[in-house]
């Protein structure tokens, strides 16, 4: 929690640890602390931009499709998310922190702007690089491809869930771990 938003006198099922003792020894009756909700950390978001062959436009049309719908759900529900791509142009990791659809918008254009790779272990092989010592609570990775590289690897986040964008059916992709 990340702060003290009401007080209010006690209910069955309330936690020892949220008694305002000082308030309820005033009161004679015991009132409880309620809390505001956690501040979000922002969530990392890994966005594969590995695509080929002959349907390559039509990955990348779901690929910034699934990217969008993915962040304006997240953003609905006021949690911000750390975008990381990789871009083989100045062979660096490139980030951007996401809050709004206006932040949303501009890394857009930064992301589809990028010079990427094709190959999947290239790109797999710089995340792993960049995120040692930097450890994440959880991650999703955004693929238009099956994400099989990222699968298997330890991109230093506790609970990574694959989400396979290519889908055609109206309900999207695919989620795995």
């Amino acid at each position: 929690p990340s702060e003290v938003f009401a007080i209010r006198d006690f209910k069955e099922g309330d936690k020892l640890q949220q008694i305002h003792w000082k308030l309820s020894m005033k009161k004679s009756s015991l009132m409880v602390k309620e809390y505001s909700s956690p501040l979000a950390q922002s969530t990392t978001v890994f966005v594969d931009f590995c695509v080929k062959g002959s349907n390559r436009l039509d990955q990348i049309d779901r690929l910034i499709q699934g990217v969008y719908s993915v962040s304006t759900a997240l953003l609905d529900k006021q949690v911000p998310q750390r975008f990381y791509w990789y871009d083989t142009r100045v062979e660096l990791m490139k980030t951007c922190l996401v809050t709004t659809e206006e932040e949303l918008l501009w890394a857009f254009q930064e992301m589809f702007t990028a010079h990427v790779t094709e190959d999947e272990e290239e790109l797999v092989a710089s995340y792993i690089k960049w995120g040692q010592g930097k450890p994440h609570m959880t991650g999703l990775y955004l693929t238009a491809t099956d994400g099989k590289a990222a699968a298997g690897a330890d991109l230093n986040v506790s609970k990574l869930y694959i989400v396979d964008v290519s889908s055609g059916s109206p309900g999207g992709g695919k989620i795995g771990e």
